[in-house]
This record gives structure tokens, sequence and C-alpha cells, in this order.
């Protein structure tokens, strides 16, 4: 019945309607022994005692059987893993072989922790459908095979986000798992994605990862649609405090921190500088312009901070990654 989804009441009611038979009948059989009224009354009364007793500890027992079987049917596989998942984020010492064979996931692997969400409702005036957790889990298994793992291990965390493992058998090249996970991730979703990392630790440690990269990307007006935790792990460790973070970037870069498309430009050209130790010919390369033009954008950054850029470039560095971050907030 539980199965077919009957409610318990129709049970119970059975129950009550098979009483009642049972006493019409057990009442016609002694009115037909030919006792005396009292004796009959007596025993008439002590069976209807006896016989609600029985009845209402079998329906009891019914009712425990019943429920026992709803639950065990509510068990959703859905259900299954988000329990494995928050056995696992726990910290609680837990079987992981037990664990393993309940969410179908190795925890005992190298693990890679994702957050997927998704952007907007519409996507070139096209809407998006209704629940994209299919689009979740799907875009998870295609980074699953681009990778040559088992199938990953995918919940929802809200309606619009889920989180997903990746176990690994071996430790593999960052530049592999980013292009994977590149490649797999269509236009309407972004994807965050925390560093490789082995057994039941690290798969708390990169989904921590995963999350703090997450919600970085969610702050910041431009960003990639895939963002590695690597990438942005200076300023997850700088910006845990945004307020702070702001006074920070303003402290540091000053009027180069405005908007626009000119301060941005030479925020830009300081940074490739700065990563290229300063040499204005490689600079220039990866920028595509002419060595002057760097000379030129660096002197006018320079002003704008009020410093030559190797005076404090460590914070210098950190004041221009934050500031891409928190580009929402500079607005």
């Amino acid at each position: 019945m539980a199965r077919d989804g009957i409610p318990i009441g129709a049970l119970l009611r059975i129950g009550q309607v098979a009483h009642g038979a049972f006493a019409d009948v057990w009442d016609e059989r002694l009115a037909g022994l030919g006792l005396r009224a009292e004796v009959l009354a007596v025993a008439m009364r002590r069976a209807h005692q006896l016989t609600f007793q029985w009845f209402t500890g079998l329906t009891r027992q019914l009712s425990a059987v019943y429920e026992a079987e709803r639950e065990r049917l509510a068990r959703t596989p859905e259900r299954v893993r988000r329990e494995a998942v928050d056995a696992a984020l726990s910290g609680r010492t837990v079987d992981v072989d037990a664990l393993s064979r309940t969410a179908a996931y190795e925890f005992r692997r190298r693990h890679v922790g994702l957050v997927l969400w998704r952007d907007a409702p519409v996507l070139d005036g096209v809407p998006a459908v209704a629940d994209p957790q299919p689009i979740f889990a799907g875009v998870s298994r295609a980074v699953a095979d681009a990778l040559g793992a088992a199938p990953p291990l995918v919940v929802a965390a809200a309606s619009g986000v889920a989180w997903a493992w990746i176990a690994l058998r071996d430790d593999p090249d960052p530049a592999r798992v980013r292009e994977a996970i590149e490649v797999a991730c269509p236009p309407e979703l972004s994807i965050a994605h925390g560093d490789p990392a082995p057994g039941l630790p690290g798969f708390r440690a990169t989904h921590e990862d995963a999350l703090a990269a997450a919600g970085i990307a969610m702050g910041s007006a431009a960003r990639d649609r895939v963002v590695s935790f690597a990438a942005v792990e200076l300023v997850a460790l700088a910006g845990g405090d945004r307020a702070r973070a702001r006074r920070f970037v303003a402290r540091h870069l000053g009027p180069l921190a405005a908007a626009g498309a000119e301060p941005a430009r030479l925020r830009a050209t300081v940074r490739v500088h700065l990563q290229e130790h300063e040499h204005r010919g490689a600079t220039a390369a990866r920028l595509g312009v002419h060595p002057n033009t760097v000379s030129n954008r660096v002197r006018a950054a320079e002003e704008l901070i009020g410093r030559p850029l190797r005076e404090r470039s460590l914070e210098l560095r950190v004041a221009l990654e934050l500031r891409e971050q928190l580009d929402a907030d500079f607005g």
C-alpha cells in the first residue's frame, strides 16, 4: 500500500471495518448459545474488550510497517547522495568504505570539487529551463569523462546551484582539469573548481576551495565562466573582509582604482608588467602594443598611485588582483 501511494487512513479504515464485522459475527454466535441475559452481556462486553485490544495492537503494527516502508521508499537516490555528502563534509569520523558504497562514489581517491551555477534565466532571448539540475549533472559527467574518471557525485545546493566532485585515480595536470571544465561548460553556466586533493579531508578541502572561488566570482563583474581557486587564492586570503579589501585597494591604487576604460587599461598594463618582472618588451608582446606604449602607460599609472611600481610591489600586486575581483564595488 505504501508503494502504491495508498494513504494510511485507508489502512486504518480497513481495520475498523474488520473489527466491526468480527464483532457482529461474535455477537451473533454468542446470542445463539442460549445463555442467560446477564451472562450474555458479560461475555459480549469481555469479547469486545479483547477484540478491541487485539485490533488496536494489530493497527499499531501495521502502521509502523507502513511508515517504515514509506520512509524507505522516500530515500531517493538524490536524498541518499545528499546524506552521504553531509556526512563526508561534517568532519565526523565515518566509515569511508561504507560511505563510498552508499554514495556509489570512491571517497579514497583524489577529488576535484566543483560549484556550478546558472548566471541568468534568459540567454540570447531564450528562456532557460526551469530546473537546471539535470544540466549540472550532465556537465559534471562530461568533465569526469574527459578526465577518465568514474561518474561524479552531484547534489543540488539550491535551485540554481549544484555541488559536484570528480574522483581521480592520479594527480591530474591542473591545465588538463581546467580544459576539461571549459570544454564542458555551456554559455549559460559558470563553474568554480578547487584544487585536486586526496581522501576524505581532500573531499572537504577542494569543496571549500570551490565555494571560495565561486563566492569571489559571483561578486565580480568581470570574470571568466570557469574560475579556479588557484587563480583567486590570494584574493580569497586577502579579501575575506570585503570592506577592508576595498580600503586596501583604494589606499594602494588611489585614482588608478577608478572605474572607466582608461584606468582599466592602465591597471591591465601594470599587472602584466609586474608579471613580466617589469620587462618592457615582454609586456608589449603580451599586450600586443608597442614598447613605448607600455612605458607611457606605466608612467601614467605611477603618477596616479603616487610612487614607482617597484616600491611596495607586493601590496600593489595584491591590490590589482583585488580590484579586478571587486569590480562591482568601484562602479
